[in-house]
């Protein structure tokens, strides 16, 4: 059976240990800078985070898929928190790790719930007249169904009477199976576009940004002082069962009010900035506002290193002023997807307008100086961030980064390109390493001189160094060694979970290599049943295998339940695709959508279907086999940190 990533993600127990190290003044610098910004005597978000606990699990790691020895989330697991921060800690990261780690249900107001803590999201519960109206079913299924049975235990038993997506990421549906029954009939509420949204970024390009995301969440190392310590947007990923269920009610409107199970709740759409489909939501008698992901106690990912489409900071901060002009005079409490409720009207302003400004700020001065020359890398060195802003806990670097950031807006206006010629057909990174050492004076010139950049604390130019010198010679372990200790150190500096995760499985694999793990598949039959046939055929077309295509190959496809017909057809090495038509000339390949979904899945396969009469050709079956023989299925186990 297909090990989904995030399932994958949680076995890597077997990661191996952390090599602990002496600390470097690039880190200790760091953490200077941040204690003299930050206040850290101010322990109002530890009062805000506690406050309206109702308890927690007993029966504690939650229990994984089919009986699976991994759990699907153990909230202990980040106990050592609990501690004093260590020295291999940013001092704002530990901090915010630790507020993350609190788990268990919390009272937000009357008739308004939190579990937080069971996955990398909250899941958010309404007291409606009949049921709960569940926001944010998590992840999984198994973490969610696991926060149900918390509510119903504490609170007592209610059937789920509505369930709300507030967007199209998958921490924020992923486990609805755990809290609706099959065939449920009840209202699902989400944003327009929801469905395609939530499949299609994931689609084409979802085997590398699954790998990446292996980097980015932490989900290859073991968790302790030395390594993972969080994502900085909550504590973790789950692993277990993912799916879906598409929406009986999507919100279309900028705003617009229903009643669900006997209470109002007003929508406000904020559609391409933290997500393609998402909105907030105001609850006029609880006073309270539901703000998605759009505010957080973090600053978010304009650009997000596992990889996906860069979002508009000045369309995020115009979203968060509109909810400022509309709903902060009226609102005592604002919760949301992630992180810890903010109550009080002044406390909601504070956040809610650092927020805005951060977005703003970065994507406004950005612009600045792209307009006065300065390029994609210099610009995160040259932006200013006001000491109002950036005193404040809730707009640091824990998820996104400026650094990140600044690039992801120069990006959506530019694109990659600096305007510098020499960068108009760059070398390869192999090609640059084996060249630069070649300048050098070889390896172990490149090696004196790192070992000279770390012991003065210039860890990045050791890191650039030692990178080329990886890349010119895979096979250089002393290299790929000294690399990981510079990996680490960096580490320990970083005050973003995703930095700090990304540095040190680099070290991890630069030590030990790739680990013989099995290939996981982010697919699930609730997803790929969600996927648009045509998304289906693009997804195909790219993972044509240039060396086996073969122009005018072609076929015609009938999916009998779905009454669909498409002609599918190779040229100029490219696969295409006509929805709705048939060519004579071509074999035909007849299936229910249903089957061909399991073929995807791996459940079964076109041989066994062809033996059943679930499927038939007509024509040469030769021509149908020679045309998926062209598709080949990429390897999910591929180097990030060598060539």
């Amino acid at each position: 059976m297909p090990l989904n990533k995030t399932t994958l993600f949680a076995a890597l127990l077997l990661a191996s240990p952390a090599i602990a190290q002496d600390i470097s003044p690039f880190a200790t610098d760091k953490y200077a800078a941040a204690e003299a910004q930050l206040d850290f005597t101010d322990t109002r978000d530890f009062d805000r985070a506690k406050r309206g606990y109702l308890g927690t699990l007993d029966s504690l790691p939650i229990a994984g898929r089919d009986g699976s020895p991994i759990p699907a989330f153990d909230p202990e697991s980040f106990d050592f928190l609990k501690q004093d921060r260590p020295d291999t800690v940013h001092p704002a990261l530990w901090r915010q790790s630790q507020l993350n780690a609190m788990h268990g249900l919390f009272e937000v107001t009357d008739g308004i719930y939190q579990v937080r803590g069971f996955d990398l999201s909250n899941i958010s519960i309404i007291r409606g007249d009949t049921g709960w109206i569940v926001v944010d079913p998590l992840i999984t299924r198994e973490t969610a169904a696991a926060a149900m049975k918390l509510v119903n235990e504490t609170l007592g038993e209610r059937p789920v009477s509505a369930v709300i997506f507030t967007h199209s990421h998958v921490d924020h549906y992923g486990g609805v199976r755990g809290v609706l029954p099959e065939g449920a009939d009840v209202p699902i509420i989400a944003p327009a576009n929801f469905v395609i949204e939530s499949v299609s970024e994931n689609v084409l390009a979802g085997n590398a940004m699954s790998r990446r995301a292996s980097y980015m969440f932490g989900g290859l190392l073991p968790k302790g002082p030395t390594m993972m310590v969080g994502a900085g947007l909550g504590p973790g990923i789950s692993t277990g069962t993912p799916g879906i269920i598409a929406p009986t009610l999507d919100i279309t409107k900028e705003f617009e009010t229903h009643i669900v199970d006997g209470v109002e709740i007003e929508f406000m759409l904020t559609q391409g900035a933290e997500a393609p489909s998402e909105f907030m939501f105001y609850l006029p008698k609880a006073r309270a506002f539901m703000q998605a992901e759009i505010i957080n106690h973090t600053l978010h990912n304009l650009y997000t290193p596992r990889g996906a489409k860069v979002r508009d900071g000045r369309l995020w901060s115009t979203y968060i002023d509109t909810a400022i002009q509309r709903y902060a005079d009226q609102t005592d409490v604002s919760f949301g997807s992630h992180h810890w409720p903010v109550w009080g009207g002044e406390d909601v302003r504070e956040l809610w307008s650092g927020q805005r400004d951060l977005y703003r700020v970065i994507h406004d001065q950005t612009v600045r100086l792209a307009n006065m020359g300065h390029t994609i890398n210099e610009i995160p060195d040259l932006i200013q961030m006001p000491d109002r802003v950036a005193s404040s806990f809730a707009n640091r670097d824990y998820y996104g980064t400026v650094s990140h950031n600044s690039r992801a807006q120069y990006n959506l206006y530019f694109g990659f390109f600096d305007g510098n010629p020499a960068n108009l057909d760059p070398l390869t990174p192999a090609q640059e390493g084996q060249q630069f050492v070649d300048y050098a004076g070889g390896a172990d010139a490149v090696i004196d001189r790192a070992t000279k950049d770390v012991n003065s604390g210039n860890l990045k130019y050791a890191a650039t160094a030692l990178n080329h010198l990886v890349f010119s010679d895979p096979k250089n372990q002393v290299a790929a060694d000294a690399l990981a200790d510079v990996y680490t150190q960096m580490a320990y500096a970083g005050e973003s979970g995703p930095w700090r995760n990304f540095y040190l499985t680099g070290a991890q694999e630069l030590r030990g290599g790739i680990a013989p793990l099995p290939v996981p598949t982010s697919a699930n039959a609730d997803t790929i049943r969600s996927v648009p046939l045509s998304m289906i055929f693009d997804l195909m077309a790219v993972r044509l295998n240039p060396d086996e295509a073969e122009d005018g190959r072609a076929i015609n496809m009938i999916l009998t339940d779905t009454d669909e017909t498409a002609y599918l057809f190779v040229s100029g090495g490219a696969l295409h695709h006509r929805m709705g038509v048939r060519y004579d000339d071509a074999p035909t390949l007849t299936i229910a959508r249903a089957d061909f979904d399991r073929i995807l899945l791996k459940d079964t396969s076109m041989g066994k279907l062809l033996l059943t009469r679930k499927a038939k050709i007509s024509g040469n079956p030769l021509k149908i086999r020679a045309f998926f023989g062209q598709i080949e299925e990429p390897p999910f186990w591929f180097e990030i940190i060598r060539p």
